[in-house]
């Protein structure tokens, strides 16, 4: 995942994250809280600069924008987020100094109170130096954040429906490029939907194939979230074709799959043309037919 301050774009995640000097590692993790344990990371943050860095650390609650599934920050109404993480973290140090080309750990603890209720929790600890960097217009202070996934044990909800799967319709006079599946989280913990997608014609025929979410895009809890796949070619579909899109998927947590198919018929070009052009000439040869 790659993230900035104030919003972040889910994206395959990577080990590290850099900004105007400073590289922080890693930049998510998922984590799970058992019984009343505390549970303990470690975030490195090294200084790519020639000078020393002030450092200042906090934590702030995420949450899902519907839909699109982009991470956005929570300063605005926590305390009342029911998935809220922030209030349970603390540290070894929130403000520090990083002397040149070399790097400190954080270590961050998340406390494992009765007041933190089972299934999914989230935040970002946000590492930002003191000092800018000036350039001609402005003095920019950039800002890294590392992305926590907590899920406490004790009651967790995994509950989810797929609301409806678009791709292919009626009549087609081409082969979907894409397919969209809108699935909603009821439970009360992050889903990573994976499965497979199939386009079939005559006999079963595979015409179309994709595996679904192979980035593992996450949906939170009391969420709905789009996933786009584009779908690769197998087969060159027959003049006239029956259509049936399937999507097979499962959290990564279950055995059992859910499964919605949706069907529709494929017509070439070229025969539609034919039957026009035929229908054409047989209301033209009745016509004359008429006028003898």
């Amino acid at each position: 995942m790659q993230f900035v301050v104030g919003m972040f774009v889910p994206t395959p995640i990577q080990a590290s994250v850099q900004s105007e000097g400073f590289t922080l590692d890693p930049i998510f993790q998922e984590l799970t809280l058992t019984d009343e344990q505390e549970i303990t990371a470690t975030i490195s943050i090294t200084n790519d600069t020639q000078e020393p860095q002030e450092v200042a650390v906090h934590a702030t609650d995420i949450t899902q924008e519907q839909l699109t599934g982009k991470l956005r920050f929570t300063d605005g109404f926590q305390g009342t987020y029911p998935y809220s993480l922030a209030p349970f973290i603390r540290f070894d140090k929130d403000r520090f100094v990083i002397p040149p080309q070399e790097t400190e750990l954080l270590e961050v603890t998340f406390e494992n109170r009765e007041t933190l209720k089972p299934g999914g929790h989230y935040a970002a600890v946000v590492a930002k130096p003191q000092v800018g960097i000036t350039t001609q217009k402005t003095t920019i202070l950039p800002g890294l954040t590392s992305v926590f996934f907590v899920r406490k044990l004790g009651g967790v909800l995994i509950k989810h429906q797929l609301e409806s799967l678009e791709g292919v319709s009626t009549f087609m006079i081409q082969l979907p490029e894409t397919i969209a599946a809108t699935l909603i989280n009821s439970g009360n913990s992050h889903l990573i939907p994976r499965g497979t997608v199939r386009v079939t014609g005559w006999n079963s025929r595979l015409l179309l194939q994709k595996v679904f979410n192979p980035n593992s895009s996450v949906l939170f809890p009391e969420t709905t979230r789009m996933i786009v796949e584009q779908l690769q070619f197998q087969h060159q579909p027959w003049l006239l074709e029956p259509l049936t899109l399937t999507l097979e998927y499962r959290d990564t947590t279950e055995s059992t799959t859910i499964s919605k198919s949706i069907s529709g018929l494929y017509i070439h070009p070229i025969l539609i043309i034919s039957i026009l052009g035929g229908a054409g000439t047989s209301y033209w040869y009745w016509r004359k037919q008429i006028h003898v």
